[in-house]
């Protein structure tokens, strides 16, 4: 259980990671430009953020379980 916690976290710091930069891009006007990167980027953090969200409490039931 140690491995996937680990494996977990490694996930989210990637995710976490991927949203800064998207988030970066999205706060650059030129980003805008071009409507079909912006709207992709956009569908992106989206996706993004719903995966932190299922990775997180996927790692805290786990970590819940392994304190028990």
């Amino acid at each position: 259980m140690e491995e996937q916690i680990a494996q977990l976290e490694a996930d989210l710091e990637q995710c976490d990671a991927r949203k800064t930069e998207i988030e970066s891009q999205l706060q650059d006007p030129a980003t805008y430009a071009n409507t079909e990167v912006s709207i992709a980027l956009q569908k992106e953090l989206t996706d993004l953020e719903t995966q932190i969200e299922k990775l997180t409490s996927q790692w805290e039931a786990m970590t819940e379980k392994l304190e028990a």
